[in-house]
């Protein structure tokens, strides 16, 4: 899979995904690739203060929970296109969609968190009942 491409290019680009465990495992590691690169921007980082410039300083879960409540509240959950699995760049998704679906809202939390200096981890879950073998959300 390919790397992201530089802030703020490459909005798009099409990658091989394969398919079931292989494919989970490849959509998470270029989940991650996609949060690092766009914690790195100044544009991003700036945009983490300012949803945090209300909690206390020092208070780490406070700024975790003002976090996950921003982009609960403020980006809409939107399916990906049938038959695609749609991974935006957190920019894309914050600043020019304003949407996208649990991989995109995720990767956009764990971006937040690491511009502010926080860790982050995803986690994969089987929870569609007519897929039930199959890894179908991710937070």
């Amino acid at each position: 899979m390919a790397d992201p491409a530089p802030f703020p290019r490459g909005i798009a680009q099409i990658v091989s995904i394969p398919g079931g465990a292989a494919g989970t495992e490849a959509t998470v590691k270029y989940m991650v690739q996609l949060a690092v690169s766009d914690a790195k921007e100044p544009e991003m980082v700036q945009y983490a203060r300012r949803i945090v410039s209300d909690v206390p300083s020092k208070d780490y879960e406070g700024e975790a929970r003002a976090i996950f409540e921003f982009v609960r509240s403020n980006v809409r959950y939107r399916l990906d296109p049938r038959g695609l699995e749609w991974v935006q760049r957190p920019f894309v998704t914050l600043l020019v969609d304003g949407a996208g679906d649990c991989d995109c809202t995720s990767t956009l939390v764990a971006c937040l968190a690491l511009c502010l200096g926080h860790g982050a981890a995803f986690k994969t879950v089987k929870v569609d009942p007519d897929r039930p073998e199959e890894y179908s959300h991710v937070y």
